[in-house]
């Protein structure tokens, strides 16, 4: 079975469109006023804060990962270097959940969850 990042790859590779052929300036707009919010924010979040991120997410940059880490003062962040954008069903999808029951303090095990999970 390939990733999703794969499929991704492969169209690109073939010249198909993957996104939208037309995105709504309306859209852009919200975006920036959603990503202007962030910047002036994130330095408020008073609670632990896990970030998750691919390294090679080919809609999100790593360096927003990167920003949030800096601005929000007890950020964790751990960074995928085998998924693509929809990180909690591609390849490292057991690493997203095992960093995720380790970061709320489980004390399940990732071995001890059931395969259809993954």
């Amino acid at each position: 079975m390939r990733s999703c990042g794969g499929l991704v790859k492969a169209k690109f590779e073939r010249g198909d469109a993957f996104h939208y052929r037309w995105v709504p300036l309306t859209c852009l707009q919200q975006v920036d006023r959603l990503r202007d919010w962030v910047r002036e924010r994130a330095c408020r979040i008073g609670c632990p804060t896990l970030i998750v991120h691919a390294r090679d997410d080919e809609l999100t940059s790593l360096k927003s990962a990167a920003f949030l880490c800096g601005a929000i003062p007890d950020a964790r962040a751990v960074v995928l270097e085998n998924s693509y954008h929809l990180i909690c069903i591609d390849n490292d999808r057991k690493t997203v959940f095992a960093s995720m029951l380790d970061f709320f303090g489980s004390e399940t095990a990732v071995e001890d969850c059931r395969d259809s999970w993954f």
